[in-house]
């Protein structure tokens, strides 16, 4: 069966943290503690693990790319970040499959003018699906003091 490109998709939360709540809750220690864990490839419990529920609404099969983003209103931070993303093959139409997305916590951090990059506290808002077909979307809640990750040489 060819791959059709034109088709639709939907898109939900499957699970907590954002199936019947809105925020998930951490703190700058804590993703920091847990930094060495998501470099040697293994799950950050600081971090939530997205579950995100993506239904082909469309008449013919095809593959999506399921993206994250995050943004926040702190002053010279990104518009939106890319935080997550998951290829799903040969959706077929009516059919659903959940995917599993969790952030990059680079996706959280900010880079001053001296070339420190931090994590500060603050509120991330996050989106999750695809354009053209909708996000879903929810709230990260960084607390604690601002914690250095990496600083330029001088």
């Amino acid at each position: 069966m060819a791959v059709g490109r034109y088709t639709s998709f939907a898109f939900e939360w499957d699970s907590k943290p954002f199936a019947g709540q809105t925020d998930f809750h951490t703190t700058t220690a804590a993703i920091h503690a847990s930094l060495p864990t998501y470099f040697a490839g293994q799950p950050m419990p600081a971090l939530p693990t997205w579950r995100v529920k993506v239904t082909n609404v469309g008449k013919r099969p095809s593959d999506v790319v399921v993206m994250c983003f995050v943004s926040s209103a702190r002053q010279g931070a990104p518009l939106r970040q890319l935080a997550a993303f998951e290829r799903v093959h040969n959706l077929l139409p009516g059919r659903d499959q959940n995917v599993l997305l969790t952030p990059s916590p680079t996706a959280l951090t900010t880079v001053d003018a001296e070339g420190r990059e931090s994590i500060l506290a603050g509120t991330h808002s996050v989106s999750c699906g695809g354009e053209p077909d909708g996000w879903v979307n929810g709230t990260l809640v960084v607390q604690g003091e601002p914690v250095t990750i990496f600083e330029m040489p001088r």
